[in-house]
């Protein structure tokens, strides 16, 4: 559910994302409650948070588990986040953190498990992850096709061997995306 800056916008989407999850509870495992919400700094963290908390009591009763979705460092600035969510949902993204790719999967499994010790009682779900094919570089990050395909092999080899759960970031590229997101953006496909 995308929440943001605009409190009537997310009470629609609230409203749209309940009756989607009600009309589909059988195929339904998770609800995110947005999307770097606090690394935006949208809100407030308790007005994140009550978010949160009113679709979990919205959900009661049901298998349907409820997060957030933000990177690493939003979980350890704010993390009374982690008391209204079921599991931690964290984008790990070592293109962003300025890393080169072939130490990507090294860092992205020390931000992991710095989660998993802050935050022991929580199941991890990385939520986005991936390297882009084009654009801007980034410190030591480098977008290319090249590096996207290495950095997926080392990261599926990882993810295979640790058991994570994992959504990458992303299917096909996404040209529409350059208007706000740039290059990068726009070719995580």
């Amino acid at each position: 559910l995308w929440i943001g800056r605009d409190p009537a916008a997310n009470e629609v989407q609230i409203q749209k994302g309940l009756e989607i999850v009600a009309a589909n509870r059988d195929v339904i495992d998770s609800v995110i409650v947005g999307n770097e919400v606090m690394h935006r700094r949208d809100m407030p963290v308790q007005k994140a948070k009550a978010y949160i908390l009113r679709v979990r009591k919205a959900l009661r009763g049901t298998h349907i588990q409820v997060s957030t979705a933000d990177t690493p460092d939003e979980w350890l600035d704010f993390p009374q986040l982690a008391s209204a969510c079921d599991f931690i949902a964290v984008n790990l993204i070592p293109f962003w953190d300025g890393v080169a790719v072939e130490d990507a999967s090294r860092h992205l499994e020390e931000r992991y498990n710095q989660l998993q010790k802050v935050f022991p009682s929580k199941k991890n779900v990385i939520s986005e992850t991936g390297w882009p094919s084009a654009g801007k570089t980034n410190k030591a990050s480098v977008p290319s096709d090249d590096g996207q395909a290495l950095f997926l092999q080392q990261f599926l080899t990882l993810a295979r061997a640790e058991k994570y759960d994992y959504y990458l970031l992303e299917a096909f590229d996404q040209p529409w995306k350059v208007a706000g997101e740039g290059f990068v953006g726009a070719n995580w496909g």
